[in-house]
C-alpha cells in the first residue's frame, strides 16, 4: 500500500494541476461618430489634420488659434467656429449676446469673420487668420530654428559660425544655394531665386501662382478667375465685393405699388384687416414689426425680406393664411414690384 501511495504522488507531481481556460480578451471598437482627427478610443486615431491645422475636440481647427466664447452666447469663435446660436425670434448682436428683434448685418470696417447676423464680413487669404475683424498673419517657426517664420519676421539666427538652411528652418556648417526647378522664393540660403510679377506670388514649390485674394469681399471676382461668393436673390455685388440691396424707399419706391396694387382694400375706416396703406406713414407704422394674423412672423421684419409675411402674401409661398394679394380683379404684383419691396425691407425696412 505504502508503494502505491509513492506512485500515486509521483504521478500528481508529473501531471501538475489542470488549468481552468482563460476569458476571451474584450474586444475595443473604435467609436469616431463625427470626429475627423484625434483617438479612437481604442489607441487608433480617426484621422490627422492637414499641415495648419491642430486636432480640437474631433475637429481640425487653425493652428494657434484658440476659439474664444467666453461670455459669448453666439457668432464666431474667431477660429472660424461658432460660440453658438440663437433660438427663433433672437439675433445675435456684436457682443456675442442673442437680443430680440430682426438682424442686420453690419460689417463697418470689418473685412473678415462674422457680420453680427451669422454671415460673413469675408474671408482672409492664404493661411492668414481672422482677429477682431482684421487679416492678420500668424507667424509659423514649429519645427524651425532659423529663418522665414512666415509673416516677415524669423524664427532666430544661427550662433558659431554655422549658417541657416532657411527651406529647412536648421542650422549647419554649410549651406548651397539651389533654385533647380524654382522661378521664385528662397534659394535655400537667404537668397533669392527670383520674383513674381503681378499680383502673383511664390508657392512653396518655387512656382508663381495667381493667389485668390478675397479678404473683405463676400462677392464677386477672387482675382484668379473664381469667386468669392454670391449675393441672394436681389441683392448686387457692389464694386467692393460686398453685396448689398438697391437703395429703394418707402415714399419713392413702394407707396407706388400700395398706391396702384393694394389701396383699395387696405385704406380709409374700413381698410381691410385694420391695415391702412394709404400714406407712407400709417403704412410703416401698420407694416414695420406688426405681428402677422397667423404664425409668429412679423408682416415686415427689417432687414429680412423671406421672413416678412409681407412678401409671402404678395408671392403666395409660404402663407398660413388667407389669399394670395391683391385678391379681386387688381392684377399680380410684377417680379419687380416684388423685388422693390424686397430690397426696401432688406435695407432695413426704413420710414423714409
Amino acid at each position: 500500500m505504502l508503494h502505491l501511495a509513492w506512485i500515486a504522488a509521483l504521478f500528481l507531481l508529473s501531471c501538475g494541476s489542470v488549468t481552468e481556460p482563460s476569458e476571451p480578451a474584450a474586444v475595443c471598437t473604435p467609436a469616431c461618430g463625427g470626429s475627423v482627427c484625434g483617438d479612437d478610443g481604442c489607441g487608433g486615431s480617426c484621422g490627422t489634420c492637414d499641415e495648419g491645422l491642430r486636432c480640437e475636440a474631433g475637429a481640425c481647427v487653425p493652428d494657434g488659434c484658440t476659439p474664444a466664447c467666453s461670455g459669448r452666447a453666439c457668432g464666431d469663435d474667431g477660429c472660424g467656429g461658432s460660440c453658438g446660436t440663437c433660438d427663433e425670434g433672437l439675433r445675435c448682436d456684436a457682443a456675442g449676446a442673442c437680443v430680440p428683434g430682426a438682424c442686420v448685418p453690419d460689417c463697418g470696417s470689418r473685412v473678415c469673420g462674422d457680420d453680427g447676423c451669422g454671415g460673413s464680413c469675408g474671408s482672409c487669404s492664404g493661411e492668414d487668420t481672422c482677429e477682431d475683424g482684421a487679416c492678420v498673419c500668424a507667424p509659423d517657426c514649429t519645427g524651425r530654428v532659423c529663418g522665414d517664420d512666415g509673416c516677415g519676421g524669423s524664427c532666430g539666427t544661427c550662433e558659431g559660425g554655422l549658417v541657416c538652411n532657411t527651406r529647412e528652418g536648421a542650422c549647419s556648417d554649410t549651406c548651397s544655394a539651389d533654385c533647380a526647378g524654382r522661378v521664385c522664393g528662397d534659394d535655400g540660403c537667404g537668397g533669392s531665386c527670383g520674383s513674381c510679377a503681378g499680383g502673383d506670388s511664390c508657392d512653396g514649390a518655387g512656382q508663381c501662382v495667381c493667389t485668390p485674394s478675397c479678404e473683405g469681399r463676400t462677392c464677386g471676382d477672387d482675382g484668379c478667375g473664381g469667386s468669392c461668393g454670391s449675393c441672394d436673390a436681389g441683392q448686387a455685388c457692389g464694386d467692393a465685393g460686398r453685396c448689398a440691396w438697391p437703395e429703394r424707399t418707402l415714399s419713392g419706391h413702394v407707396m407706388p405699388i400700395f398706391e396702384a396694387k393694394c389701396t383699395s382694400c387696405h385704406a380709409g375706416n374700413r381698410a381691410s384687416a385694420d391695415l391702412d396703406l394709404s400714406s407712407a406713414s400709417l403704412a410703416w407704422a401698420g407694416l414695420v414689426n406688426t405681428p402677422a394674423s397667423c404664425g409668429s412672423r412679423m408682416l415686415v421684419e427689417p432687414g429680412l425680406p423671406e421672413e416678412s409675411y409681407l412678401v409671402a402674401k404678395v408671392t403666395g409661398v409660404g402663407m398660413c393664411s388667407g389669399a394670395k394679394m391683391p385678391g379681386g380683379s387688381v392684377p399680380d404684383l410684377t417680379s419687380g414690384e416684388i423685388a422693390t419691396l424686397r430690397a426696401w425691407i432688406g435695407r432695413g425696412a426704413l420710414a423714409d
